[in-house]
């Protein structure tokens, strides 16, 4: 009987059995990067087929709307929920093409299933361009948000959202007129201007000649020979085409004041007398500028001796042509004093008024540098020592990175080794200690083979 008893008070003492708990993801796919390999468990028993369902969160997505992932799964609260029916919304959203991967876990209540999907965006996602749909952007852009419900502006270049989208334009492009079937590539104008870009299938247009119209202060042969290289050859898209006008010809105009050109009208046509397009630009050339007030900014202490090394004068031209080569001889100049990293830009200020353009050359010196050794190869021990007393820099001084070059030219000049070849120097950059070694490097002459004589 004693031992009865204890057997009954052992029985109720232990803890009851929890539910099971119930946690899914698609078979194969990878655990969402934003959280855990194994999501949190429910408390829950496999779901009744017919138990309805009491909540829906959709976590872990940074660039899309919680309501429209959940519109996309197409479940709500109130319907029936089940394991099959919660596999097969994961399975919908997946299927889009915007997510990388997706899991779901869910809780079984009185109220029914609170369920909740992880999810882990396809972090590439490119702004989208369209060219020679013959379509507005902003109707283009409208027929993607309506086939594409998470589109905003952006998409990720997976098979199922290119091939929605390229559907959704060939369709609003073919609507008045012969069927346009559409493509798609990532591709860029720019090398930091990756983009999604629709077009129609088939050859690009390529451009085979380029005419200026309106310009009068430039002649058109001065134009085209500016962009024919860079031009002539290329696919035609308008963005790249103007990008290459920036390169190409605003210089030319820059180097004679004219601060204020713009190509307002492209026009494009069938070539006549070559395969390609011929490419017709429109030129307003504005009024010419002169230079304002002109400083250097950023080198102090540096900065008035920069200013006079610029020769730039106020009241002059603003030939921008002469602002670059300013820029090359206070870097040379920099340099010089160890600056081995300098970077400037050039700030601008037009005043419509007066027609000028008061300067800033913003200077960004950088580390200085220090000498650190010398060392000559290629000498005996004779010639090492007489080049080693011939070296002016010191060490722990700051580096003048013309310096090894002038002095192998004077080396050169002075014919001091009749029986050596080339002179040559490389330079070792310590970033960590700021210094610099330098390293000369004599050659042997090369002799001709003797030829044989007959």
């Amino acid at each position: 009987m004693r031992l009865l008893g204890l057997l009954l008070v052992c029985a109720l003492l232990l803890p009851a059995q929890s539910a099971p708990k119930k946690s899914t993801r698609r078979k194969g796919a990878r655990a969402p990067r934003s959280l855990p390999a194994k999501p949190p468990a429910a408390t829950s028993a496999t779901p009744a087929a017919h138990t309805a369902i009491a909540s829906l969160r959709a976590e872990g997505s940074k660039l899309y709307p919680e309501a429209a992932i959940l519109a996309l799964s197409g479940l709500s609260a109130g319907k029936p929920g089940s394991k099959e029916i919660f596999d097969a919304a994961r399975d919908r959203l997946l299927a889009t093409g915007f997510f990388e991967t997706i899991g779901y876990r869910y809780d079984s209540g009185p109220g029914g299933f609170a369920v909740t999907f992880e999810i882990a965006d396809i972090a590439q996602v490119y702004p989208v361009r369209y060219t020679r749909l013959g379509i507005p952007d902003d109707a283009a852009n409208a027929a993607l948000s309506k086939a594409l419900p998470l589109f905003n502006g952006k998409l990720p270049p997976t098979d199922p959202v290119l091939a929605a989208a390229r559907k959704a334009l060939s369709e609003l492009a073919s609507a008045k007129g012969p069927s346009v079937a559409v493509s798609s590539r990532v591709t860029s104008d720019m090398p930091t201007d990756l983009h999604v870009l629709f077009y129609p299938t088939g050859a690009p247009p390529i451009v085979a000649e380029v005419h200026f119209r309106g310009n009068k202060v430039v002649p058109s042969p001065v134009l085209q020979l500016a962009i024919h290289g860079v031009a002539v050859g290329t696919e035609y898209r308008e963005p790249f085409f103007r990008q290459i006008l920036s390169n190409a010809i605003l210089p030319v105009y820059e180097a004679r004041g004219r601060l204020r050109v713009r190509f307002p009208g492209i026009t494009i046509a069938t070539a006549e007398k070559v395969k390609g397009i011929s490419v017709t630009v429109d030129v307003e050339e504005g009024d010419s500028y002169n230079f304002g007030h002109v400083a250097v900014a950023g080198a102090e202490p540096y900065n008035e001796d920069l200013l006079a090394l610029s020769k730039l004068k106020e009241e002059e031209l603003a030939n921008f042509d002469e602002v670059r080569a300013a820029q090359a001889r206070i870097r040379d100049n920099m340099r010089q004093r160890g600056f081995l990293r300098v970077t400037s830009s050039v700030e601008r200020t037009l005043h419509e008024d007066k027609h000028t353009a008061d300067l800033v050359l913003r200077v960004t010196p950088g580390a200085q540098y220090l000498f650190g050794k010398l060392t000559i190869t290629g000498l005996d021990l004779i010639g090492t020592p007489a080049v080693e007393k011939r070296w002016a820099l010191e060490r722990g001084k700051p580096f003048n990175a013309s310096y090894p070059e002038f002095f192998i030219n004077r080396i050169r000049e002075e014919r001091m080794f009749e029986d050596l070849g080339d002179i040559r120097h490389t330079l070792d950059i310590h970033d960590d200690t700021r210094t610099v070694d330098a390293t000369l490097i004599f050659l042997p002459r090369q002799r001709e083979p003797k030829k044989d004589k007959f």
